[in-house]
């Protein structure tokens, strides 16, 4: 690892060198028909979901992209399954997936026309001696080459043990795939690993990317494969020593790790590199190290939001605030942003496109 600035002026203190990233490493063009959900778009907007809880439940705010700041707070009508361990899905085009994490229950949300479509259920009868299914990790995509839009679930079957009333911990594990052309559901071969529910995933170009134990596991929209990536060499080889998650950067994916102890951590921003980057016969990520950011206190970066500006989550005092770090000048700026009391782990920024195409009309369906 680099040798930190002594400086301690700044909060945050940049050690490696900036470059302009898109110019670097030739990220797929904002042209594609998946969108990336990376903001700075003309249309890009940046959707703060927190839990209140003195209301008992999720609130969501539209923050303006000109000044960083929510030009309208709102709370989900209506849904046909309880909001309270509610989940959203980082889309494309304009729609999400939003999911009840202990359940099967699931529907298509446009955030600006507040549009909804429910998912009908799948026809996969669970294992005998099932207490109860639950799919806390799934995905939305669009396959572009055959225009259709997806959601792929990891569905845990909780199996009784037969020698208390609480279910050991899920034994049997399937994968289904819903398109919305056949309007069926199938299953899903492949990557038989633990992949980490609670790490956000991240879509880039067609493709879904979530955390695993010891690899970064992928599945490709198009070809509905499922997939196990190498991870980046991270600083001393000790994995166990730093906790990680998934970004998306202009359609390029990254990884960021950091120290789980300290006060102070230095963030590791790897990127997928190279020419074989987003293309079917890659078997192995030629990541590169980035940049390196020396973090004071509890912070957590968020997003990438343009190519000068990062968005970062610190809790201070158990309540979550939002800060937003200006490379060009190397400082913060604390925003009008927090958590509202709620439990930082709740609190996600989600970017998405503005549309208010009819949800049916861009479904195809």
């Amino acid at each position: 690892m680099r040798i930190l600035s002594k400086k301690k002026n700044n909060l945050l203190q940049l050690i490696s060198p900036k470059f302009n990233f898109r110019r670097k490493l030739n990220a797929p063009s904002s042209s594609s028909v998946e969108t990336s959900t990376c903001a700075g778009g003309n249309n890009q907007k940046l959707l703060l979901k927190r839990f209140s809880p003195s209301k008992g439940k999720y609130e969501f705010s539209v923050i303006s992209p000109e000044n960083l700041s929510p030009t309208r707070n709102f709370s989900l009508p209506y849904l046909p399954f309880p909001q309270k361990d509610l989940k959203i899905c980082r889309g494309c085009n304009g729609l999400l997936y939003v999911y009840n994490e202990l359940g099967l229950d699931g529907a298509i949300w446009n955030p600006s026309s507040m549009e909804f479509k429910p998912l009908p259920p799948s026809d996969k009868e669970p294992p005998p001696n099932t207490a109860y299914s639950t799919a806390g990790v799934s995905a939305f995509g669009y396959d572009s080459k055959a225009q259709d839009y997806k959601v792929l679930r990891f569905v845990d079957n909780h199996i009784e043990n037969g020698y208390c009333d609480w279910p050991i911990e899920p034994v049997q594990t399937y994968v289904e795939l819903y398109s919305f052309k056949s309007n069926s559901w199938k299953g899903i071969h492949g990557a038989a690993c633990d992949v980490y529910g609670r790490s956000p995933y991240v879509y880039v170009g067609g493709c879904s990317y979530w955390n695993a134990e010891d690899c970064i596991v992928s599945f490709d929209f198009a070809t509905e494969t499922l997939s196990c990536l190498n991870l980046p060499d991270i600083s001393d080889g000790k994995s166990e020593l730093y906790d990680s998650y998934l970004v998306d950067f202009y359609g390029v994916l990254g990884y960021v790790v950091y120290p789980k102890l300290g006060s102070g951590k230095t963030l590791e921003i790897w990127m997928a590199n190279g020419p074989g980057w987003l293309t079917e016969d890659l078997s192995i990520v030629p990541w590169c190290l980035w940049r390196e950011i020396h973090v004071s206190g509890d912070k957590r970066l968020l997003e990438f939001w343009d190519d000068d500006h990062l968005l970062f989550l610190e809790v201070v005092n158990g309540n979550s605030r939002l800060l937003l770090l200006d490379e060009t000048t190397n400082k913060l700026k604390k925003l009008d942003i927090n958590g509202d009391g709620g439990d930082p782990r709740k609190m996600e920024i989600i970017p998405y496109e503005e549309s208010m195409t009819p949800i049916n009309e861009q479904l195809g369906s």
